[in-house]
């Protein structure tokens, strides 16, 4: 064996590329990042009105309870969005971003019920007064 053979190894000197084999990084979207801290802002405000509602016993009437309970799906709508963002950018599974996604879906529609479900108390409220 001569010394060019010894050099070049078994791949007779072709240079093997690596880097395309790895996984791209993905570059962070600035509109994710401002959809992170409103999700951090929407958690701890609602978290805060939680918690004021569990934590006085005059509050728990029924008007109370359902604002207890829209607070409750928009705080899960902050933390879907802080998940999305986690998630995106830390552990890149289709299967992960679907279930965020669902987690968003669902607490939208629970805030919407919620609203829902105020506004029906609202009314009968007037109305039988």
């Amino acid at each position: 064996m001569n010394d060019s053979e010894s050099q070049d190894g078994w791949a007779g000197g072709a240079e093997v590329d690596l880097s395309s084999s790895l996984p791209q990084e993905l570059p962070i979207n600035p509109w994710d990042v401002v959809l992170c801290v409103s999700g951090t802002l929407i958690s701890c405000e609602n978290a805060i009105v939680v918690a004021a509602i569990f934590y006085t016993p005059s509050l728990r009437t029924p008007m109370f309870l359902l604002i207890g309970s829209l607070a409750t799906a928009d705080m899960l709508a902050g933390l879907g969005l802080i998940l999305h963002f986690l998630f995106r950018y830390c552990v890149p599974s289709d299967s992960v971003q679907l279930a965020t996604v669902g987690l968003l879906v669902a607490s939208f529609s629970a805030s919407i019920l919620s609203l829902l479900a105020i506004t029906v108390d609202r009314y009968l409220s007037l109305y039988n007064a």
